[in-house]
């Protein structure tokens, strides 16, 4: 199964709920069992970067859908700061907590690149394929939007650039 390319871009949208694919869900009257949140990035500043749009649209999402399932699913060198110690980790950790949001992470990722997987497991869900955890959620109905932080200028030579592509 191929997984959707639904990008939400920061640098083409001002707020996350510019985006085509957030305005539809907000908009709807049905909501979908859950919605996932991808995060695959090479920065590992991206959580930092995207938790306070996060925080808004999750903020819109369960005033409009309330009981919404919404997970944060992270795949890329971001998970770093979820491995690491500090204040950005448990910034971010905290938000999610409060804001009920799901927080998992890819073991294999983090397996590979030798990231603190105690660490990693006492903060968060570790699932083995972070990718076969999003085709189960799509089979199960959820949304799943990639997210891509605000950046001055992609790097033309940045592999995660093209989201049709998955390394």
């Amino acid at each position: 199964m191929a997984l959707p390319a639904v990008v939400c871009d920061l640098n083409q949208h001002q707020k996350l709920a510019d985006c085509p694919e957030v305005s539809r869900l907000l908009q709807r009257s049905d909501p979908p069992p859950g919605v996932v949140f991808e995060v695959i990035e090479n920065d590992h500043n991206a959580l930092e970067q995207l938790q306070a749009p996060l925080s808004e649209l999750t903020e819109h999402l369960k005033q409009r859908h309330p009981g919404l399932s919404i997970e944060m699913v992270s795949h890329g060198n971001e998970l770093a700061t979820l491995a690491a110690t500090g204040s950005q980790r448990s910034e971010f950790l905290r938000w999610s907590q409060t804001k009920a949001v799901d927080v998992v992470g890819c073991q294999y990722y983090a397996e590979m690149r030798d990231m603190n997987i105690e660490q990693l497991n006492e903060n968060i869900d570790l699932v083995a394929s972070a990718t076969r955890h999003l085709e189960q959620r799509i089979a199960e109905g959820y949304d799943v939007i990639r997210l891509r932080p605000a950046r001055p200028l992609l790097d033309q030579q940045d592999p995660w650039a093209n989201p049709w592509v998955i390394p």
